[in-house]
């Protein structure tokens, strides 16, 4: 189980930066700003091991 979530989670992570890749195409400094946002919450969150937290974080 935990395979999955840690799959579902990446693959989450994958899909955010390259919508913000698409929706900030014209607009680098943007698209950098959003990132980091992206990248800080997911770090802040990566050490959450309880099931029902990760399901309420992913949706």
């Amino acid at each position: 189980m935990a395979s999955s979530v840690r799959s579902q989670v990446l693959s989450l992570y994958h899909l955010l930066m390259k919508e913000k890749l698409y929706v900030y195409i014209d607009n680098l400094c943007v698209f950098i700003q959003d990132v980091y946002l992206v990248q800080d919450a997911f770090r802040a969150n990566q050490s959450v091991e309880d099931p029902k937290t990760v399901e309420q974080l992913l949706n």
